[in-house]
């Protein structure tokens, strides 16, 4: 009885080790898969990026300022001052509680206009269980297509738009005409979370597509997005931008406000949960040529 007593404890042991091995090495596999996604998806970020700045038309600082502020000396200078980086992207800021510490400033959408295509992109602190916004709602498009219907989209993630007239990073659209352009070209005061872009600007000849979500990544959203002004050569006129983004993933109490970027601790957070947690940062750089993209 004590040799079979004894034999049942070793073997319970050694099943409860079993079991404790078999769910770590779950737990690391699903945390590496998590991983592996993120990365994927942002590079996949990065690669769109950088072929829509690529593909843009070209078009100097100065003669972009000139067009939009024709005739107003101190607008144009102004203008050419921050690489007219006024028409190039926006950035809303809001009060972020996460894990019941609340952040102020924190970037919660924005847009990109490459000349080509245009990015909208909504923060993930706006999905995530963990977090709540104050002083914001999530950003969404109102647009014309071909057939002259207007149409919206909302609930995205990082919204991609042909949009060769920048009409998303602006109000108005200078019209042309006779061989000049109007007087006034305007530039929101305050950002919405509405960008409309129905009047004036033509139709979208291409439907929206989310880049993060089209192909099924649905737990995966954006903490930040940013873009320097662009800076021009003076020498041959080409055009660097610098791209900052963190992309992770809904669950897992993601923090990029402490301590740069973080996932929450265990201790903190449901551990089937923090196995999927992952986060990570892309920097990249883009050159284009002949002047602002």
């Amino acid at each position: 009885m004590v040799e079979l007593s004894l034999s049942m404890v070793f073997v319970g042991i050694l099943s409860l080790t079993i079991v404790f091995i078999i769910g770590d090495t779950v737990a690391s596999y699903r945390r590496g898969i998590a991983i592996s996604r993120v990365n994927t998806v942002g590079m996949e970020i990065v690669d769109d990026l950088r072929v829509a700045v690529q593909n843009s038309p070209s078009t100097a600082i100065a003669d972009t300022c000139g067009a939009l502020y024709l005739g107003n000396p101190t607008q144009i200078q102004a203008c050419k001052n921050n690489n007219a980086a006024y028409f190039m992207k926006i950035t809303k800021t809001a009060s972020v509680t996460i894990n019941g510490t609340t952040y102020s400033d924190v970037p919660v959408f924005g847009a990109f206009c490459s000349g080509a295509y245009s990015y909208i992109w909504n923060s993930g602190y706006f999905d995530s269980p963990d977090s709540s916004v104050s002083g914001a709602s999530k950003a969404y498009l109102v647009y014309k297509n071909d057939a002259g219907s207007t149409k919206e989209v909302r609930d995205f993630r990082l919204l991609k738009i042909k949009d060769p007239q920048r009409a998303v990073c602006v109000t108005t659209v200078r019209p042309y005409s006779g061989g000049s352009y109007a007087s006034t070209y305007t530039r929101p005061a305050v950002i919405s979370e509405k960008f409309d872009i129905t009047a004036g600007y033509g139709t979208i000849s291409e439907t929206p597509v989310d880049v993060i979500t089209t192909n099924g990544n649905n737990d995966l959203v954006l903490y930040n997005f940013s873009v320097t002004n662009p800076a021009e050569s003076t020498t041959q006129r080409n055009v660097f931008y610098s791209f900052s983004f963190i992309l992770g993933t809904i669950s897992g109490g993601a923090n990029i406000r402490d301590n740069n970027r973080k996932c929450a601790a265990p201790s903190d957070y449901a551990i089937e949960n923090y196995d999927y947690c992952a986060i990570n940062k892309f920097n990249f750089a883009v050159e284009s040529a002949n002047g602002v993209k």
